[in-house]
């Protein structure tokens, strides 16, 4: 993916979390960026009619508020389902990823309650350590899986030709989707 459209997401995003025009030092601040990489930023706004720049402040066109918009309540949908961080990367997926990312969170159920194979559609995990933790082993929304065995205390699943156990309680929180 193009480094400059996440950039300009993540600006038309913040601009609608706060809900007025931006000030540059604002926007770099809270995008940790280099002045130069903003600069290239903004500028692809302004090429793309999506953004005006007066004096030090950012001001979003109609068709800008739009596609803001659009992120932003994007961006909100996957928060309800899915630990902030991970919300924040799944801003950036194309159109077809994320109505895929939608479809699979519907109708989901814990891991240990599907029989067979199936996908991760969310993970219910807010400890941003302990979330690093389930990602690193492969449980990642999008993940195929094959639960092999549950127990009272753990449920053995693979993970691409890996076989895992999976503390019990955990995977209560690790959400899925039976694959037909």
């Amino acid at each position: 993916m193009d480094w400059i459209k996440i950039l300009i997401e993540d600006i038309l995003r913040l601009y609608k979390e706060k809900g007025r025009p931006l000030k540059l030092k604002e926007i770099e601040e809270d995008t940790k960026l280099e002045t130069d990489d903003l600069s290239e930023g903004l500028k692809e706004l302004r090429k793309r009619k999506l953004a005006e720049l007066r004096g030090d402040t950012l001001y979003l066109t109609p068709e800008g508020e739009a596609i803001a918009q659009s992120i932003y309540d994007y961006h909100k949908a996957m928060e309800a389902l899915f630990p902030h961080e991970i919300a924040h990367s799944m801003e950036h997926l194309s159109e077809g990823e994320r109505e895929r990312a939608k479809s699979l969170s519907r109708d989901s159920k814990p891991i240990d309650e599907i029989d067979g194979e199936g996908i991760i559609s969310s993970i219910e995990i807010e400890n941003p350590k302990l979330l690093a933790r389930v990602i690193g082993i492969g449980l990642t929304p999008g993940s195929k899986f094959k639960v092999i065995k549950v127990r009272d205390d753990v449920v053995i699943v693979n993970l691409g030709g890996r076989l895992v156990a999976i503390d019990r309680s955990l995977s209560r929180r690790v959400r899925g989707q039976k694959q037909p």
